[in-house]
């Protein structure tokens, strides 16, 4: 089963997170914000990495420039979806948070096929 680690502290994304997610088969993990997600990224191993930008004590861009940083994490492919369009502007994959439930399906399926 492919894994997903989401970095994600709203509750209300979470479930559409849940809801979209594994109903394609996909096995995920939450976390609260980048610190929590480098702690889960030491405990397991993920195929992708999905995260927010705006989260408590570590931020989207921050955990992404650590998994950058980092030679094992930088080889996991990352989405970010946000409503802060900065990942977007910086390049980034990215999925808004108002496409989520029309986008993120097939933005994953993308990653997958290395496209």
């Amino acid at each position: 089963m492919t894994k997903i680690l989401i970095g994600e502290d709203d509750e209300q994304f979470r479930f559409i997170y849940e809801e979209l997610l594994t109903r394609e088969g996909y096995e995920i993990t939450f976390a609260g914000d980048g610190l929590e997600a480098l702690d889960k990224l030491k405990a397991q191993t993920f195929d992708l990495i999905i995260t927010d930008i705006k989260m408590p004590r570590m931020d989207g861009l921050t955990f992404i420039a650590e998994l950058q940083r980092s030679d094992f994490y930088r080889e996991i492919p990352f989405l970010v979806c946000s409503s802060d369009v900065v990942a977007h502007e910086k390049g980034f994959r990215f999925v808004s948070k108002t496409d989520m439930a029309s986008k993120l399906v097939s933005e994953i399926e993308k990653i997958f096929r290395n496209e």
